[in-house]
């Protein structure tokens, strides 16, 4: 008996994908990275003598909804962004908060109890001072230098989607207790939007340097008026072999094509006339 061998699937092209700074979103990342590590530094362990470590953070595509999480929506005018924690980094969260952890402690994380009231509270504050830091750090992008988008995100009853196209996911741990956990924020298409439009400035100050630095390398033809000089036509008759008329060299017209573009005073070097003391024409 033969068995066929199983192909791997075809890879998607995703035309929503093409010509968008996917490459650069690590740019923002990073800035989350270093966002939330100060944010759980200040505000978790140095106050309640915690030890919570940002690990990876990166964006994933097409994930749909995490399991075992439940997701919290923030929205200004802008769009909404989803937040979601594993429940046992939320807990630990929780005991650190109201001293049920000592520092140090290795009790295990009691994640068949149901969830609470101070639970719900808890992820809400977590998921909306998590997302305006997110918003903060697409403020800092070089892309939105003059105008920032709008920060001040606040949480919506509406129904958020299960289903994020873009997701960021951000590895943490507490080391103390040894309880790792992940935190999810979900951009819709409106803030996806942006951020990709925060990490795509570089490209587009490059590509419009590039006329410039090709204008620079390019040859353009200059032609010069030596002078004018105004006759009768009756003197230009008369002219004949050997007169000679009298004329005094004034600064010259130079041209680019048709349009005049200097003036320059006209110099002898080595028996040669050269153009010297070029003036722009206003």
């Amino acid at each position: 008996m033969k068995v066929a061998p199983v192909s791997a699937p075809t890879p998607v092209l995703d035309s929503r994908l093409l010509g968008r700074p996917i490459h650069l979103l690590g740019n923002f990342t990073s800035l989350l990275r270093d966002e939330f590590a100060e944010y759980f530094r200040l505000k978790v362990n140095r106050r309640y003598r915690a030890e919570v470590e940002v690990g990876e953070v990166v964006f994933e595509q097409g994930m749909g909804a995490q399991a075992g999480a439940r997701w919290h929506g923030f929205a200004n005018e802008v769009g909404c962004i989803g937040f979601a924690a594993s429940r046992a980094f939320l807990l630990c969260m929780l005991e650190y908060r109201y001293g049920a952890a000592a520092p140090g402690a290795a009790a295990p994380i009691a994640l068949g109890a149901p969830e609470s009231a101070s639970e719900e509270r808890l992820a809400t504050l977590l998921g909306q001072q998590f997302v305006v830091r997110a918003a903060g750090c697409l403020a800092r992008l070089p892309g939105f230098e003059t105008r920032p988008p709008a920060t001040d995100l606040r949480e919506t009853r509406s129904a958020l989607s299960a289903k994020h196209d873009w997701v960021v996911r951000v590895e943490v741990v507490e080391t103390r207790r040894g309880v790792a956990g992940t935190l999810h924020l979900g951009f819709d298409d409106a803030w996806m939007q942006l951020v990709l439009q925060g990490v795509a400035p570089m490209r587009e100050q490059r590509r419009s340097a590039l006329p410039a630095a090709s204008l620079a390398n390019l040859d353009l033809p200059l032609r010069a008026r030596l002078l004018e000089k105004e006759l009768p036509l009756g003197s230009v008759l008369d002219i004949r072999v050997g007169d000679v008329l009298p004329i005094r060299l004034e600064p010259a017209a130079v041209f680019v094509g048709g349009g005049l573009l200097f003036r320059a005073m006209v110099a002898e070097h080595g028996g040669k006339l050269c153009l010297t003391s070029f003036e722009d024409v206003d």
